[in-house]
């Protein structure tokens, strides 16, 4: 997939900068000169991405965040970030899910189920927001249900 990291690491022609679960063997140099250098936004860090699903006439990237990349299918270049239209992210959204289910009761077949989490600044309640995802509109989605964490 043609990924910022991608096209950052054949630049440099070695590993580029961004977050890894675990270190390479060998190790990158490290950015001295940085110690940020592998955090946004110094690092594109878009390859975390571990799923794909195909939603209307849009591939979609997901990853255990609110964030979807748009993918090209025929080249896989990273087109962007899909933009939301709606306003389900609240002031602190932590997490999302890279594994939406179908939703059984979608008549076309091509409706997703997903979920983010949300909180505010100073709240020590958090929010899990379930929400449908459809083909009608890949760019909105629709809340289905709240779960208040305590």
């Amino acid at each position: 997939m043609a990924t910022g990291f991608y096209s950052e690491s054949k630049k440099a022609n070695t590993i580029g900068p961004g977050l890894l679960f675990f270190e390479t063997e060998p190790p990158r140099e490290p950015a001295w000169y940085n110690p940020m250098a592998n955090m946004p936004p110094f690092a594109p860090n878009d390859n975390t991405f571990v799923n794909t699903i195909c939603i209307g006439d849009r591939m979609l990237a997901l990853t255990d965040s609110d964030v979807m990349l748009v993918i090209d299918p025929k080249t896989l270049r990273v087109l962007g970030d899909n933009a939301w239209e709606d306003d389900l992210k609240e002031a602190v959204c932590y997490t999302g899910s890279a594994h939406p289910l179908p939703d059984p009761r979608s008549r076309s077949g091509d409706d997703w189920i997903d979920f983010i989490g949300n909180t505010g600044f100073l709240s020590e309640e958090s929010t899990l927001r379930i929400f449908k995802l459809g083909a009608d509109s890949p760019q909105l989605r629709h809340s289905v249900a709240d779960v208040k964490m305590e």
